[in-house]
């Protein structure tokens, strides 16, 4: 009876998870969010890829002498948007602006380092800088 119940608990929980929604990439929400940041002390740009579509997928903070910490993640996590779009929101602003990109679960690969700069070099902002250990 009790592996049953065990078995039974795990299914629910497993159709539980596989059913959430996940965030909608792109939403204006999230465009807006990451067109207003000041700046001031530079901005970071945190990727991430999906390991299940294998798609890279960014989310931009505002530079802070501080730790972050999992409310500003779940924020990024909740609002992804595609390098593409990133593209355009990093567009609008100023070239001279200090990015630095960083890899979320771990350093950027040599693999998303390239997607990136294919998709980012051209926006000929000099101060990019990717984080990679």
């Amino acid at each position: 009876m009790k592996k049953t119940f065990i078995i039974l608990l795990i299914l629910i929980c497993v159709t539980t998870l596989t059913t959430c929604s996940l965030p909608k990439i792109n939403t204006s929400e999230a465009v807006n969010i990451y067109s207003d940041l000041s700046g001031f002390k530079g901005l970071e740009l945190y990727v991430w890829i999906d390991n299940k579509t294998n798609q890279v997928y960014c989310g931009l903070m505002e530079g802070t002498n501080r730790e972050k910490n999992e409310q500003d993640f779940k924020i990024i996590l909740n609002n992804p948007v595609t390098v593409d779009k990133m593209k355009e929101i990093l567009a609008s602003y100023d070239k001279d602006m200090f990015v630095i990109i960083i890899g979320l679960d771990a350093s950027l690969s040599s693999d998303t380092v390239a997607i990136l700069k294919s998709y980012l070099d051209n926006l000929q902002m000099p101060n990019i800088l990717y984080k990679t250990e």
